[in-house]
């Protein structure tokens, strides 16, 4: 079996390293399935090359600059400008494109082909990708691609997972486009215990250690409820290909123009935002502090992973696309999502002036276990598992190379036994220490 791992190789955010941990992923992923009798390749820009083919050291500790000792001649590299005079416009308007179909299908292929030449000729099963995937498709019609980023949970305290979607990214994922039929799904009795015990030693966990108590209890004396607005960085696809923005103050000035005035809003931003130069500065958080006292600021150090713990003090989330979307459904919040993400598809509304309106959560047990167990997949098993994802990945192409798709590409992943043991191996039972059930 073939595979390729496309990591994207046009530049942003004025660096050409910017995609370092896709190609940490990618190398460990990729030297798991070589020990499975794999062929693999991979392609990516000039500087991550350098680093893709420097000695690897005796540990491996993720960090940017470290090298991973891959087989230069297993390495397809592109170039900036020769992808660019294919198309004529700036780099995200690239993918832009590629995301929603919109370019010729001969500037597509002319970009696969590229890519072909690149790599020598080598005709992959299975493609790997972390962007927009249409020239691939022109390039390898009959592969199996599989579009991956972060999961449902990818910070501490959580289990860290992965998807590999097999139809694409965002409005084009699986989780997207067959939510109808996901929503639709009714959760065994075994699956709603198991949720069930997730949520009550998470939220245990939480409010154990949690800094901003204080905080949740001074706005519920002011407000009706709080909402929870986890701010993103522009420049990546996840947010410019979805969002009706260009950048965090517009997304802010969104939300706070259409909030009800009884709605408290607890804003973050992310920690890549820091260097990218993607934030509310100081004078802006100034004025809002008289302009819109609703809107209450949390620095990037008041917690480890701060809106992971903040998301138990809120009652909805506004988000475009980040994972604190889905993150939100698990644990009963109402979400709001403006944009054209998969969170759309899974919103309650996409306008902040509608929170008023949804006063109940809504159950997606049935859903949630679901994807669980077949769509995401554990960092566990994606790169310490060699086998377990050897055969996942297996299985998926047996069944593309048989004319299936959609969701029954997707089979169960590990035993629920086993995920239930991974995700509540992260917190101690409430149970066992006096703790009670929370609502």
């Amino acid at each position: 079996m073939r595979i390729l791992f496309h990591v994207e190789p046009l530049h942003f955010h004025n660096r050409p390293f910017h995609y370092w941990a896709w190609l940490d992923r990618a190398a460990s992923l990729g030297r798991n399935l070589e020990s499975q009798g794999w062929d693999v390749r991979w392609a990516m820009n000039a500087a991550l090359a350098t680093r893709a083919v420097a000695p690897r050291p005796a540990v491996h500790e993720h960090h940017p600059s470290e090298g991973h000792g891959l087989r230069r001649e297993h390495i397809g590299v592109l170039h900036q400008e020769e992808i660019r005079r294919l198309y004529g416009v700036p780099n995200m308007e690239i993918l832009r494109g590629i995301h929603e179909g919109t370019w010729p299908p001969a500037t597509r292929l002319a970009h696969g082909r590229l890519l072909r030449e690149r790599l020598d000729g080598f005709d992959p099963d299975v493609i790997i990708t972390w962007s927009p995937s249409a020239h691939l498709r022109s390039a390898h019609p009959d592969a199996l691609i599989l579009h991956t980023e972060n999961g449902i949970f990818s910070r501490a305290p959580y289990e860290a997972f992965q998807f590999l979607d097999p139809q694409g990214l965002y409005s084009q994922s699986l989780v997207s486009t067959h939510a109808e039929s996901l929503r639709a799904r009714i959760a065994t009795d075994r699956e709603r215990a198991w949720l069930a015990d997730f949520r009550d030693r998470a939220r245990a966990h939480h409010r154990a250690v949690t800094p901003f108590r204080e905080l949740e209890e001074r706005l519920r004396l002011e407000y009706r409820s709080i909402a929870f607005l986890p701010l993103q960085f522009a420049g990546e696809a996840g947010f410019d290909l979805n969002a009706p923005f260009r950048n965090q103050g517009e997304f802010l000035w969104h939300v706070l123009e259409h909030l009800p005035s009884d709605v408290a809003l607890i804003v973050t931003e992310h920690p890549t935002a820091l260097w990218v130069g993607d934030r509310i500065d100081e004078e802006t958080r100034e004025y809002l502090s008289a302009a819109a006292p609703q809107a209450h600021f949390v620095p990037f150090d008041a917690a480890p992973h701060a809106g992971q713990v903040l998301l138990h003090h809120c009652d909805s989330v506004i988000s475009v696309s980040s994972s604190l979307g889905l993150q939100a459904l698990l644990f009963g919040r109402t979400l709001i999502a403006p944009g054209s993400s998969h969170l759309r598809d899974w919103a309650h509304s996409s306008d902040p002036a509608a929170l008023s309106r949804f006063p109940d959560a809504t159950n997606v047990d049935g859903a949630m276990a679901f994807l669980l167990r077949h769509y995401f997949v554990r960092d566990q098993l994606c790169f310490e598992d060699a086998a377990a994802i050897d055969g996942h990945i297996r299985r998926m192409h047996s069944k593309w190379t048989t004319g299936e798709r959609g969701l029954s590409l997707l089979e169960p992943i590990e035993s629920i036994e086993s995920i239930e043991a991974a995700m509540l191996g992260r917190f101690p039972d409430p149970s066992s220490s006096g703790g009670s059930r929370l609502p």
